[in-house]
């Protein structure tokens, strides 16, 4: 399953490197009223599943995993900047759903384990964009919702997090991408005891994008 998975993204990269020089030359329609005309990102939206590694060592053997939604919309856009092709910023919100876990060694207290977590960010990441390859980087602070292991009934705590978010963008035309996004998420759950929810997040998949369509040069 491995190298299925490693020689898609092989192919990926491959068609990146021929046929993506300029993201105006793949996306400009060739119809007479837009043919002077690029597409841009505009709405992005994508559901996928991400795994967790926290970064305590109380439960650095505890590996979560969740449904991660997040939706996007660009504000902001400049071409012609040193090698690439288009700089943009855009507003992002995540929604993250714990869905199940596992321990993968005994270090772990299970006293200190969180069983349910629910997040949600809202932020910006600022982008670059060459050819179908897209990098961003961005902020997002949050709120989450968590409850320990052993604990009983409703006993849920509302915990500050923040977040800073690398993605990887590959766009396959202009309504498609595959993106691969590393998060590092910062809080504490406060209860009866402490127990950080400090860890890394890794998510992949395909979202789908509502681009608009704008002049060639009307930056």
């Amino acid at each position: 399953m491995k190298n299925v998975f490693l020689v898609c993204l092989v192919f990926l990269f491959a068609r990146a490197e021929s046929y993506g020089q300029t993201m105006d030359a793949a996306t400009t329609d060739k119809t007479p009223s837009v043919k002077n005309s690029k597409a841009e990102p505009l709405l992005t939206t994508q559901l996928t599943l991400s795994e967790g590694f926290p970064l305590a060592k109380a439960n650095a053997g505890f590996r979560p995993y969740y449904l991660h939604g997040s939706a996007s919309c660009a504000i902001w856009y400049m071409s012609g900047y040193r090698n690439f092709n288009t700089r943009y910023m855009t507003l992002s919100g995540d929604v993250y759903a714990q869905i199940g876990s596992k321990q993968i060694t005994t270090n772990s207290n299970r006293m200190r384990l969180i069983n349910q977590h629910y997040n949600l960010f809202f932020g910006g990441d600022y982008h670059w964009q060459k050819g179908m390859s897209d990098i961003s980087i961005g902020l997002a602070p949050g709120l989450g919702l968590s409850k320990l292991i052993n604990a009983t009934g409703n006993d849920y705590v509302f915990s500050p997090l923040v977040s800073g978010v690398l993605n990887y963008n590959l766009w396959m035309s202009s309504y498609f991408r595959f993106f691969a996004q590393g998060r590092l998420v910062a809080g504490t759950h406060l209860s009866t005891v402490a127990v950080s929810l400090t860890e890394t997040r890794v998510s992949a998949g395909l979202a789908f994008a509502l681009p608009r369509r704008v002049k060639i040069g009307a930056h």
